[in-house]
């Protein structure tokens, strides 16, 4: 079975994914977060420095591309194949709605014929200008309905996509509520493409699920646990010291890269949102995380955190 890391905006960049895989590695696969394609055709600085390769060295790095016209898609492919890159992954999946309400991301799975024409377009492009960049989408069931899942999934059927990444939630369920397993299952029937599973896997009994599935992708479960997959292949439990270093890496990446004490504080304390469960009976420690203003008030709650209570 092969592990990927999920993109998540704002939190998976280059500097967490190399600390993450220098402390856990074993993953096979990690998603960048999306980049924004557009008709000016120019990447932002932020967005050209999380798929540099030289940023990327230490494991396989798949860069994802949002946008809903084929020609921007195809012009960001054949940039990052410029680079190297031999797999682009097309952002089919995000429900947020600042995404969906330009009717990007999952929102272009509520029209399929409109799908049909990004893919015909995009293939046609592609063909034209010699590019054999691999296409791979992260997608959902459906915007509203999972009644919609196998019409979506038959226009995948008609290209040469190189895998379909599965979140088996509509867009109107975003992240809640339990995935939709028997739709999966329905779509892993009827699909000619290789498929990889996405959702609700925070903990190895989880896997529990998927005894012969080729491949899982896993985000926020191993924003709590970077070591989820580790454990999952029978490896030894996260540590308190793990996590710490791991911490340590990630911030110091950050005060290198950004300006002022106030963004490395925003980006360390979201991190601490997912990984503060880790520490039950912490919760002074926690909140005194949550509202440092500062960084030297912030490495003084982490040590107390640090002499407090075990994973």
């Amino acid at each position: 079975m092969e592990y990927y890391f999920a993109p998540l905006e704002g939190i998976t960049g280059w500097i967490y994914r190399s600390a993450h895989a220098k402390y856990f590695p074993g993953l096979d696969r990690y998603y960048t977060p999306f980049i924004a394609a557009n008709q000016t055709h120019k990447m932002k600085t932020r967005e050209k420095k999380d798929v540099a390769p030289a940023n990327n060295a230490l494991y396989n790095c798949i860069p994802q591309v949002l946008t809903k016209v084929p020609e921007d898609f195809v012009y960001s492919v054949r940039v990052l194949s410029e680079m190297g890159y031999t797999e682009v992954n097309l952002n089919l999946g995000c429900p947020v709605p600042t995404v969906t309400t330009k009717g990007k991301g999952s929102a272009m799975l509520g029209n399929t014929d409109a799908l049909d024409r990004f893919f015909d377009r995009t293939f046609e492009l592609m063909e034209s200008e010699h590019l054999s960049t691999g296409i791979s989408v992260k997608s959902r069931i459906g915007v509203s309905s999972t009644d919609e899942a196998i019409p979506i999934y038959e226009v995948f059927n008609r290209y040469p996509i190189r895998e379909v990444i599965v979140h088996p939630r509509t867009t109107k369920e975003m992240y809640q509520g339990e995935t939709h397993r028997d739709v999966y299952e329905e779509i892993r029937r009827m699909s000619k493409h290789p498929l990889c599973y996405n959702g609700n896997i925070v903990k190895p009994s989880d896997m529990d699920a998927f005894p012969h599935e080729r491949a899982v992708m896993i985000g926020r479960g191993l924003l709590r646990n970077p070591a989820l997959v580790r454990e999952i292949q029978g490896g030894p439990a996260l540590t308190p010291d793990e996590l710490f270093a791991f911490f340590r890496e990630v911030q110091k990446g950050y005060e290198e890269e950004m300006y002022g004490e106030a963004p490395v504080l925003a980006k360390m304390k979201e991190l601490w949102w997912y990984a503060g469960d880790l520490f039950p009976g912490a919760d002074r420690a926690l909140k005194k995380i949550k509202k440092a203003k500062s960084i030297s008030e912030y490495e003084m709650a982490v040590n107390r955190l640090k002499e407090g209570l075990p994973l």
